[in-house]
């Protein structure tokens, strides 16, 4: 179970709150190489770092921005499909989907939130540096 805690490399790596991520996962075909995997996970964040993505301050409220205070919980929800590919023993090659959405979210009602919903597609290419000499199930 993911737990992160999030600094702000713009700000002398100050501390700027904790994220939690459960996930379910799912790995639907596997080939000699290949593996495809749908998970779903919810993000959760505590009230420093949603107001830091969700919060409007007094000073900055405007009429049309007016002022917001974030509260602990829900961020997102996500859903993501991913073909993974292993290339040799070191490297990977991973093609995904994703949708997210903050229906139902903490701070969905947060005058920053612009869209309720998005979507999007990518490709990484994972390498790893050190590995035992015994390999583990897959």
């Amino acid at each position: 179970v993911p737990v992160r805690a999030v600094f702000d490399v713009n700000d002398g790596f100050s501390h700027r709150g904790w994220t939690f991520e459960p996930r379910l996962s799912h790995t639907a075909w596997t080939g000699p190489s290949f593996a495809l995997v749908f998970s779903a996970s919810a993000l959760f964040g505590d009230r420093t770092l949603n107001h830091l993505y969700y919060g409007v301050d007094a000073p900055y409220a405007t009429a049309d921005r007016p002022a917001y205070d974030a509260k602990a919980g829900l961020i997102a929800t996500r859903l993501n499909a991913s073909l993974r590919h292993r290339i040799n023993s070191t490297l990977r090659l991973q093609y995904f989907a994703q949708v997210e959405t903050v229906r139902g979210a903490a701070n969905e009602d947060s005058p920053l939130v612009r869209s309720r919903q998005d979507a999007g597609l990518g490709v990484s290419l994972i390498w790893g540096a050190w590995h035992s000499a015994e390999s583990g199930a897959e």
